[in-house]
């Protein structure tokens, strides 16, 4: 568990070049435990993307975690109401994306802190009541642990994956994890 202050902020255009680093550290090397580096090729995000984001008002949200009160990110979150996804999601519903933290703070509860507290959030701050994740066919180890906070597969709905140009396997799918908040 991890015994250290945390604070959770929305981020901030300042945030950008930490958040994008720690994206790309977290999905694209071998270093987290929550890597895609073997599925998926290419940038998990861009700057640009991550500038819209942040800039959006009332649409997407970005938290970030952060340690001891330092401006050094160690998570972040993607908070997307059913509003403002570009695919149909149902109505009173939140995607939940973009979940990392950086390696040298995994799997010591950091992950299920910022998981929560924007499940919190959609819920109080939003009014959102069904939390919606798409996670990758092949990650069975992420898979596990969103079972174990409760989101669960209903063993048929999927969506296609977004961009095939950057897969590496043959077949890759998001599998549609639900959990009511």
């Amino acid at each position: 568990m991890i015994n250290q202050q945390i604070s959770i902020r929305k981020a901030t255009l300042n945030d950008i070049q930490q958040i994008h680093s720690l994206v790309q550290t977290c999905y694209r090397t071998e270093k987290s435990w929550t890597n895609e580096y073997a599925l998926v090729e290419g940038e998990r995000i861009s700057t640009v993307t991550l500038h819209s984001i942040i800039q959006s008002e009332n649409s997407d949200i970005l938290l970030v975690a952060t340690l001891n009160g330092t401006e050094s990110i160690v998570g972040c979150i993607q908070i997307e109401p059913f509003y403002a996804h570009p695919v149909d999601l149902p109505k009173d519903s939140v995607m939940f994306g973009l979940l990392c933290v950086h390696p040298d703070h995994q799997s010591k509860g950091l992950g299920s802190i910022l998981l929560n507290h924007a499940q919190t959030f959609a819920k109080n701050e939003l009014n959102l009541h069904k939390g919606i994740l798409w996670v990758i066919n092949y990650r069975e180890d992420i898979q596990k642990w969103y079972r174990k906070m409760g989101y669960e597969w209903n063993g048929s709905d999927t969506k296609p994956f977004v961009d095939n140009q950057s897969a590496m396997r043959p077949g890759l799918h998001f599998q549609v994890f639900t959990k009511d908040l």
